[in-house]
């Protein structure tokens, strides 16, 4: 009875550890990301403060979740940075100081791995699209480094939604501006754009 309870101890520590780990690392970045926020709040303009914002920001998609969706079972409820969520990512369209160059590749390589869900996943979705209006070259060209399945990858994400809004929505009609102003240019990415439309938009699960 002994050595079965010391092995279930010793198993129960295996599984505890990575999770443990997981949320030191995860705790330790969300007092600087907090702290850059605050600082970018106090002066907006400032170009260094909106590339530390953005250096502290999350580039990854699980990092993202972690900061600004996680859910603890044992209370639960959404914790850490979620109450929060849809300031943070609203300042990401006010980062005009900081160089496409830099801005765009963050954005999109967080896409990669990514989910649509409400709250913070929907935030960052509605972020990418007030951003597509007047950086697409931008995006684009970034995404023209990337390989095809990075490319569906960001759209599938872009277009994510749990329900249409008709023949005639935004998202139709954003649709169309692309494939119009970029297929020339971008003929693959266009495509990639187009095929993800189809397929994710009004088909993700809510």
């Amino acid at each position: 009875m002994k050595k079965t309870s010391l092995m279930l101890l010793l198993l129960a520590g295996s599984f505890c550890l990575p999770v443990a780990a997981e949320n030191k690392q995860d705790a330790c970045r969300i007092p600087t990301l907090k702290s850059a926020y605050a600082e970018l709040k106090a002066n907006p303009q400032s170009k260094e403060k909106q590339q530390a914002f953005l250096t502290a920001f999350p580039d990854s998609w699980q990092e993202f979740i972690a900061v600004y969706h996680h859910y603890d079972p044992l209370t639960d409820s959404y914790d850490r940075l979620y109450q929060q969520a849809p300031q943070y990512i609203e300042y990401l369209k006010s980062l005009d100081q900081v160089d496409n160059t830099r801005l765009i590749p963050h954005l999109v390589d967080l896409t990669y791995g990514s989910c649509w869900d409400a709250d913070a996943p929907n935030y960052f979705q509605e972020v990418l699209h007030e951003l597509m209006t007047g950086k697409k070259e931008a995006f684009f060209a970034e995404l023209s480094k990337k390989s095809k399945a990075a490319q569906f990858d960001f759209w599938a994400f872009y277009w994510s939604s749990p329900a249409k809004n008709g023949t005639d929505s935004p998202y139709e009609k954003e649709k169309k501006a692309l494939e119009s102003a970029m297929k020339d240019k971008y003929p693959q990415i266009v495509r990639a754009m187009s095929l993800a439309y189809e397929y994710y938009y009004g088909e993700v699960i809510p």
